[in-house]
């Protein structure tokens, strides 16, 4: 079980306030009812705790100490690996290098150029920056930003990896390969490569899985049950 914690929560619609700045913590173990009129933001309030509503002002905390702070964890992350992407592509055009600006001109320019602007760059990267802005404290918009930028690194993987491999960095370098699997610009993936990806993706998760099982962040206090 968790303690749930309400600070100054409100939410409007348009110019109309239906969760007016409440205040409420529920500790664990404990049996409460919101009871009041229709319309009065009984509804409303569950939607936020469950994740399920925005919320426009105030916080929600489960567990205080993991979830308060979760959203500023991922949007530090996620800054950081935008800053480092910025990096990579600033001096890569400011070397010069005829092979690596060739790289970067096909990453963000190339056949898959909406994959590396539209998926990696808006849905990857924006709109999770934006939710965990704007809502840091919803654990409704922290889950989401989290899904996106999980299902855009696949995304990313194929513009950034496949690119850069079909720009031979060695002159001559292509004459040296022969057989069909090992050109990398006409190279496709097989069955069983696919199967690896999915097998190691998998494997991740798994050591995820087990590691929020088994490694509590938290230490539990006293009576209550460890968690991440």
């Amino acid at each position: 079980m968790s303690v749930v914690i309400c600070k100054d929560l409100a939410k409007r619609f348009g110019d109309s306030l239906a969760v007016d700045h409440v205040n409420v913590e529920i500790q664990d173990s404990e049996f409460m009812v919101f009871v009041g009129p229709s319309g009065c933001g009984k509804t409303t309030t569950l939607r936020m705790i469950a994740g399920l509503e925005s919320i426009t002002s105030g916080e929600i905390r489960i567990d205080d100490k993991l979830v308060h702070y979760l959203g500023h964890v991922i949007r530090f992350l996620l800054a950081v690996f935008l800053l480092l992407e910025g990096f990579q592509f600033f001096v890569g055009y400011m070397t010069g290098v005829v092979a690596e600006i060739t790289s970067l001109n096909i990453i963000a320019f190339g056949p898959y150029w909406w994959v590396f602007w539209v998926f990696h760059v808006f849905l990857g990267s924006f709109i999770p920056l934006y939710l965990l802005v704007r809502h840091h404290a919803s654990p409704g918009a922290v889950a989401l930003a989290c899904f996106l930028i999980v299902l855009t690194f696949i995304a990313v993987r194929l513009n950034m990896v496949i690119p850069d491999q079909a720009v031979y960095k060695l002159e001559g370098l292509e004459a040296t390969f022969y057989h069909a699997r090992l050109r990398t610009a006409e190279y496709f993936p097989n069955l069983t490569e696919w199967l690896v990806s999915v097998w190691v993706f998998s494997l991740g998760m798994l050591a995820f899985l087990l590691g929020s099982r088994w490694l509590p962040l938290i230490v539990a206090g006293k009576g209550e049950a460890e968690h991440v």
